[in-house]
C-alpha cells in the first residue's frame, strides 16, 4: 500500500478491466469478470488531548476471476497494465485447463443474470478529504470537554476517526457493468477510568457519510452518556443473584445476536462446509428453509445492505448482482440463506447479492451487509412495564460464541434492575448465557425503533475485514437465566 503516490490512474484500470471480459477462452473458460477496487483512507488519533497519529493511505488494483464447469480461479494485479492483466488471465485459463484434466470436479454452471450498466454514488454533504483540519479540531475540543466533565478520574482518553472512500468498477462477460463510490466513516473512543476500581468502555459510531457525520454535539452527548454509565458501574452498581429474569437487551446486544447467532450461520458457504476449517460450521442446513422454527413469532431478522446511510451499505455486490433485503428469519421460521452467485449455483440456487471482497487482491466471499432484528410495536417504557421483574441490559462489555453459533455469552455493561415494571438501581456486569434457540424462542416483544452500529466483520483465510452494520430494537426476552461476572 502506498501512502503518498497513487499507483496508476482510475481510467487506466477501468480500460484494462473492460478489455478482459471479451477474452472468451474456448472450452476451458466460460466466464470472466474484472473488478477495479480503489480505497483512499485517513486515520486520525487523539490520545489524552494530543494528536498522536495521522495517516493517509491509498490502495488500488484489479481482481480477475474466471470460471468453467465448477472451477473458479482468482488472480490480481496492482498495476493497470493491459499486458500484465492479460498475462494473469492467460495463466488462469491455462490452470483451468490443467485442473479439468484431473476429472474430479463437481461440475455446475452459473445461474443466469440480466445485463446491467449501473453507476451509483453516495454523496458527502461535507467531503471528508476537504475537512480534515476541522475533524482534528473536533476531536481535540471533544477531548477537553470530556476531561473537564468526568465525575471519575479518566486515566486514558483515546479517540480515533477512520475514513475510507471506496470506489469500484465491476464488469463481466455476462455484460454486467457496475460502478460505485461509497464513503464510510467511524468514530471510536476508548475510555479508562478509576474510582476505587478500574473501568473501561468503548464508543463506536459510524455511517456511510462524509465529515457531516462528525457533529460535535452528537459525539459529545454519546461520549458523555457512556462516561456517566462508567461512573454508575463503579460507584453504584451491585451484583445480582443468579436466577431467571425477564431481560430487556438494547440494540447493541440485539445487533451482536443478529450478526453472530443468525447472520454467520446463515451464510451458504459456511453451511456447505467451505468455512469449516477456518471459522467453524453452522447449526443451519439447506433443508431448514421455509420449514424449521428457531425463534418465537416476535423474531424477524433481516440483512439489508441497501439500508440508507448504514455503515455496511451497498447496492450491488462484487458479483455484479443487485442487493436487496434478505429476510433470514421471519416470525421465527428460517426463510432465506445468504449466498453469492458462485456458491448458490453449486446447489441450483440463485445468489442474492451477498458477495463482497475486502480488497482487489481478495476473492469475493459470502458476506453480510446490514444485519438487524426487525422492529416491533412497543415503546421502551412499555417493554419495561411488560417485563415486570427483570434486568434491563443496555449494552455489553464482552461477548463470545462457539464455532457452530449455538452457545453464547453476553456480559452487560450499563444495566439496571427492573422492579414492578420500573427501572431500579444499577446492576453490576450481568451475564446472559444461553443457546441460540433458547434466546430466540424466548423473545416476546420488540420496541418500535431500530438503532444500528458499525462493525468490522472478519472472514476467510487470509482474513478479510469488511464494514458492516448491526443492530435492531430493544428486545424483551422472557424467563432466562442471568448471573454476574
Amino acid at each position: 500500500m502506498s501512502t503518498d503516490v497513487e499507483v496508476g490512474r482510475w481510467e487506466d484500470y477501468v480500460d484494462t478491466a473492460s478489455s478482459l471480459t471479451g477474452f472468451g477462452g474456448g472450452q476451458d473458460i466460460s466466464y470472466v469478470d474484472a473488478r477495479v477496487h480503489e480505497k483512499r483512507s485517513v486515520t486520525i488519533v487523539v490520545n489524552n488531548g494530543q494528536l498522536v497519529a495521522f495517516n493517509r493511505s491509498y490502495e488500488a488494483g484489479l481482481g480477475i476471476r474466471v470460471f468453467s464447469r465448477g472451477i473458479t480461479l482468482y488472480g490480481s494485479v496492482s498495476t493497470p497494465s493491459k499486458s500484465m492483466a492479460e498475462y494473469v488471465l492467460d495463466g488462469l485459463a491455462k490452470r483451468l485447463s490443467n485442473l479439468r484434466g484431473w476429472g474430479r470436479v463437481d461440475e455446475y454452471t452459473l445461474h443466469d443474470v440480466s445485463s446491467e450498466d449501473v453507476e451509483y454514488v453516495v454523496k458527502e454533504e461535507k467531503p471528508f478529504l476537504d475537512h480534515i483540519d476541522d475533524s482534528i479540531s473536533i476531536l481535540t475540543d471533544l477531548d477537553k470537554a470530556l476531561r473537564d466533565l468526568a465525575g471519575i478520574e479518566l486515566l486514558s482518553r483515546h479517540i480515533v476517526i477512520n475514513y475510507t472512500l471506496e470506489r469500484k468498477f465491476f464488469t463481466s462477460s455476462d455484460q454486467v457493468v457496475v460502478s460505485s463510490t461509497i464513503p464510510r466513516i467511524t468514530f471510536f473512543a476508548h475510555f479508562t477510568g478509576k474510582d476505587g476500581e478500574f473501568v473501561s468502555k468503548n464508543v463506536l459510531l459510524g455511517a456511510s457519510q462524509g465529515a457531516e457525520f462528525l457533529d460535535y454535539d452528537y459525539l459529545l452527548s454519546q461520549c458523555r452518556e457512556h462516561i456517566e454509565a462508567m461512573e454508575r458501574v463503579v460507584k453504584e452498581a451491585k451484583p445480582i443473584p443468579i436466577d431467571k429474569y425477564n431481560v430487556i437487551v438494547g440494540p447493541e446486544i440485539a445487533g451482536i445476536i443478529a450478526h453472530e447467532a443468525v447472520g454467520h450461520p446463515f451464510e451458504l458457504d459456511r453451511i456447505l462446509g467451505m468455512e469449516g476449517a477456518q471459522a467453524g460450521e453452522s447449526y443451519v442446513s439447506i433443508s431448514d428453509v421455509e420449514v424449521r422454527r428457531i425463534g418465537s413469532e416476535a423474531v424477524t431478522v433481516v440483512d439489508d445492505p441497501t439500508y440508507p446511510g448504514a455503515y455496511g451499505y451497498y447496492l450491488y455486490d462484487d458479483d455484479g448482482m443487485r442487493a436487496s433485503a434478505r429476510v433470514m428469519i421471519r416470525e421465527g421460521v428460517v426463510k432465506t440463506l445468504l449466498s453469492n452467485r458462485f456458491v448458490a449455483s453449486r446447489i441450483g440456487m440463485r445468489g442474492n447479492g451477498s458477495s463482497r471482497a475486502s480488497s482487489y487482491h481478495d476473492e469475493p466471499l459470502v458476506r453480510m451487509g446490514v444485519t438487524y432484528f426487525q422492529e416491533g410495536e412497543y415503546s421502551v417504557d412499555e417493554l419495561i412495564e411488560e417485563a415486570g421483574r427483570g434486568i434491563f441490559i443496555k449494552d455489553y462489555t464482552e461477548w463470545n460464541i462457539d464455532d457452530r453459533r449455538i452457545n453464547q455469552r453476553y456480559t452487560g455493561f450499563e444495566a439496571y434492575l427492573i422492579q414492578n415494571g420500573r427501572l431500579g438501581p444499577p446492576v453490576k456486569y450481568p451475564v446472559l448465557e444461553s443457546t441460540t434457540w433458547e434466546l430466540l424462542s424466548r423473545v416476546s416483544a420488540a420496541s418500535s425503533e431500530i438503532e444500528l452500529f458499525p462493525g468490522f466483520c472478519g472472514k476467510g483465510d487470509p482474513m478479510q475485514v469488511l464494514p458492516v452494520s448491526l443492530g435492531g430494537p430493544h428486545l424483551l426476552i422472557n424467563n432466562i437465566l442471568v448471573g454476574s461476572r
